[in-house]
């Protein structure tokens, strides 16, 4: 039976009680706690902490925004001594970067109650708002070569009746879920993600037929005619009803169990900081029995542990242990955010995988993406070897700069470094070249 309320399948990520939150007059609200969540632009913000998630957003935004000025100001500078075609670049870059500031605060300009941009600076291990912004533009902006080229062999060679009752978790700026809409019949569609640029684009493109304009500005433009440009992003129709948009942790899924016929994860695992084959339990505990996963992304993940760096193979493996059967894979090279103002190409090996649930796994514990410590701050600081090791490298780059009087040269400060720290001349070349790199 699909259901008619995205609430009816989600709990409470405070109380974790079912079936409990609900639209008040300034946002949501949980029975049971009294836990209180805002509406974002119509989208719910469900979060265990939900202002300092929003804390985060804000101040990922006040940057970009701040980027945008910048950039701006650098193109106008360097404009006085320019001539020629160099000063036609620069002035066309200077209104660019003044173009996308402007689209940008009109955009997002809601997230900021009273006009007040928050100084507070968190800086979490996950997204950015300029995460994927070059997305947007691929998906409702670029002729649609690249979206239909990857979905293509999912749709062409998977035939099923339906997908009824579907989950997207990382959906982003939604085209490649909104194709999937148009070729599989399908009850009700959730989409989840944490980021609200992506979001409110994809919402206000989808839900209400509207058509945005955003300025894309490659990193290597093929000419001075393409070093920018103001697309019109939309869709090809509106999707009325059937879609649900929500803001909720990707890590820690709040959705009750056996709420979905099919999950879909398209480039999402492999951005994950937990371990896989904890993740797909997750996806195995929201799905209903026979339920499917679809899996749409790289052949193997580039992550920072060894053993977290997965192949397809065993994902595969990985799945199957945890209770899926392998149903349906293609693996193909496509292209990847080919912008057509780009003088770079990218092209991936990608994979889907269709999995089939056949039994439950147990659910795994919570996962936390940062120390207790950093959110219980009465608890003991713990003597981590990384933060050790930072000790340890503070101390040295301490003495390196307290020896800095003006008139040493950096062969002499190489030379007492080496000396001191038994070193070679070699490495402390490479150490202190690198070091005064970042800061400068």
């Amino acid at each position: 039976m699909s259901f008619k309320n995205i609430y009816e399948i989600i709990k409470c990520p405070s109380c974790l009680q079912v079936n409990s939150i609900e639209e008040v007059e300034e946002g949501l609200s949980c029975r049971s706690c009294s836990s209180e969540y805002p509406l974002l632009d119509g989208i719910p913000w469900i979060f265990r902490s939900p202002q300092e998630s929003l804390v985060h957003w804000q101040q990922s935004i006040a940057r970009l925004f701040d980027y945008f000025n910048i950039k701006a100001s650098e193109s106008h500078q360097a404009l006085g001594e320019a001539k020629g075609l160099t000063a036609q670049r620069l002035e066309t870059l200077a209104q660019a970067y003044e173009e996308s500031a402007l689209q940008l605060k009109t955009l997002l300009d809601f997230i900021f109650p009273n006009d007040h941009q928050t100084s507070m600076n968190f800086q979490f291990k996950n997204q950015s708002i300029e995460s994927y912004y070059f997305n947007v533009f691929r998906d409702w902006g670029w002729p649609q070569e690249e979206n239909e080229k990857c979905l293509r062999p999912l749709v062409e060679n998977y035939k099923v009746n339906s997908l009824g009752d579907l989950c997207v978790l990382g959906a982003g700026s939604c085209r490649w879920s909104y194709d999937l809409f148009k070729h599989y019949n399908i009850n009700q569609m959730v989409l989840l993600d944490i980021n609200p640029f992506l979001f409110t684009l994809a919402r206000r493109i989808i839900l209400d037929g509207r058509s945005i304009d955003l300025t894309e500005i490659p990193l290597s433009p093929k000419s001075i005619e393409k070093c920018c440009r103001k697309w019109s992003l939309s869709a090809p129709e509106a999707i009325k009803d059937k879609i649900s948009f929500l803001y909720a942790d990707g890590n820690n899924l709040i959705f009750n169990a056996n709420s979905f016929d099919t999950v879909a994860t398209p480039w999402f695992l492999d951005i994950l900081r937990q371990p896989v084959d904890e993740y797909i339990k997750r996806i195995n505990r929201i799905l209903k029995q026979k339920g499917r996963w679809i899996y749409f992304g790289p052949s193997g993940f580039n992550k920072d542990q060894l053993e977290q760096k997965v192949l397809l193979e065993e994902l595969i493996e990985l799945a199957q242990e945890v209770g899926f059967e392998l149903e349906y894979q293609q693996s193909f090279e496509g292209p990847y955010l080919q912008s057509p103002l780009s003088a770079q190409r990218r092209s991936e090996q990608m994979s889907y995988l269709v999995f089939v649930k056949v039994k439950n796994s147990k659910d795994p514990a919570y996962f936390e993406d940062r120390p207790q410590w950093l959110n219980d701050f009465s608890l003991p600081i713990p003597k981590d070897p990384v933060l050790m090791q930072k000790l340890i490298e503070s101390k040295i780059y301490f003495e390196v700069l307290s020896t800095i009087d003006g008139k040493r040269s950096l062969f002499d400060l190489i030379s007492l470094v080496a000396n001191h720290y038994g070193m070679t001349q070699e490495m402390a070349t490479q150490s202190l070249v690198k070091y005064f790199n970042t800061l400068l």
